[in-house]
């Protein structure tokens, strides 16, 4: 009875406030928040992009830590509206959807991953509370389904409830992360391989940053994957 009520109600939400795409406005009747048009679109614009090596992390003050930071579409106008309604507007099945699709990308991209272990750039307890959720973990939620390795959520952690970097300098997004983040336990991390996730990556100073605490914590090395990355 529960569940018949719910489907009524949500049918009568749907009638009153149609589906509206984010991407083209257009409105639409598929249960994702993008039209079936703009959603098939998107997906076949999927555009893995490999970023490693100092030349592609210029902006980075100091030594890089990072190994390869892996990018799964260029930063369009489309994948920057749908990282800020995972981001921002409470898009946790968005953000499972994206990263769904992200791993179905990446399962040909190497033949190692068994031997990784896999986690999310932390929130602050504070904004975790405020949105409540974490973005990239709802990545990684989506990536497993193609990438069945271990989702470590509590290794990592972030000490400092840093300022968002999105109006920052590159050398004041360095300052801004310095020391945000700690392994909670540095016993499980001694020569483990890392893919580090988060939803979008621009001068790298907050994955290297967690690269860093990663590495000096006994990890092989760290791999970042992302859904985009801005042109600097």
């Amino acid at each position: 009875m529960a569940r018949f009520l719910k489907h009524i109600l949500n049918s009568l939400i749907d009638f009153v406030y149609p589906s509206v795409c984010l991407i083209c406005d257009a409105v639409h009747e598929s249960a994702r928040p993008v039209c079936p048009a703009c959603w098939k679109a998107f997906l076949e614009s999927a555009r893995l992009t490999v970023h490693r090596g100092e030349g592609a992390f210029s902006h980075l003050d100091g030594p890089l830590f990072l190994d390869t930071v892996i990018t799964g579409w260029a930063y369009t106008p489309a994948i920057e509206t749908l990282i800020h309604e995972v981001k921002y507007r409470r898009g946790m099945k968005l953000g499972k959807m994206l990263g769904d699709r992200l791993g179905s990308v990446l399962e040909g991209y190497s033949a190692e991953w068994d031997d990784w272990t896999m986690m999310p750039v932390p929130l602050h307890r504070v904004r975790l509370r405020e949105r409540g959720y974490n973005q990239s973990e709802r990545l990684c939620l989506g990536l497993q389904c193609h990438i069945p390795i271990p989702l470590d959520l509590r290794t990592l952690v972030r000490r400092r409830n840093t300022a968002s970097q999105t109006k920052l300098s590159a050398h004041e997004r360095q300052e801004n992360v310095m020391d945000a983040f700690r392994v909670r336990c540095e016993q499980p991390i001694s020569g483990r391989r890392i893919l580090l996730v988060d939803d979008v990556i621009t001068t790298g100073a907050t994955m290297n940053s967690c690269a860093e605490c990663l590495e000096s914590a006994g990890a092989e090395c760290v791999i970042g994957l992302a859904l985009a990355r801005p042109a600097l």
